[in-house]
């Protein structure tokens, strides 16, 4: 079931192979992999799911597989600085937070600069962005925090 919903992600995020969290633990020391989002499975409501692309053996890694690494790990970096002032209650931190995290987002998206190796990624930088609006959007507005 959950390999099927892995399958499922890839083509939403335009990515494969898509392995998650637990595999990542087993595979990390051998293979390059990104993390691209945390969801929670259908079937599996009880707990989130990290989501990552397994690119390649570490040995075999090339300039653009180190560099879209990079990108997404400084977008996962970016997300704890959200997450951190969504738990705070702090909106005005939170929606900066946010907007830095769009910028950052559309830089890469545009293929330019650094984001010249990510072009098979923007589909995924971009349910990544929807997600994390979906998310975090609510307490902006002063609703509950649903994610």
């Amino acid at each position: 079931n959950v390999a099927n919903r892995m399958e499922q992600l890839g083509k939403v995020y335009n990515v494969t192979p898509l392995i998650t969290g637990q595999v990542y633990s087993a595979v990390k020391q051998t293979f390059l992999c990104v993390w691209l989002d945390t969801v929670v499975l259908r079937g599996h409501k009880q707990h989130r799911t990290r989501v990552y692309q397994l690119l390649c053996r570490h040995e075999d890694a090339t300039q653009r597989e180190l560099s879209v690494a990079q990108a997404f790990a400084a977008l996962q970096r970016m997300l704890g600085e959200v997450e951190g002032h969504a738990r705070e209650g702090c909106r005005g931190r939170l929606q900066l937070a946010l907007g830095q995290f769009d910028s950052h987002v559309e830089r890469l998206a545009s293929g330019q600069g650094e984001g010249a190796y990510l072009a098979g990624h923007v589909a995924a930088l971009r349910v990544l962005q929807a997600n994390t609006h979906r998310c975090y959007d609510n307490l902006l507005v002063g609703r509950s925090f649903e994610c």
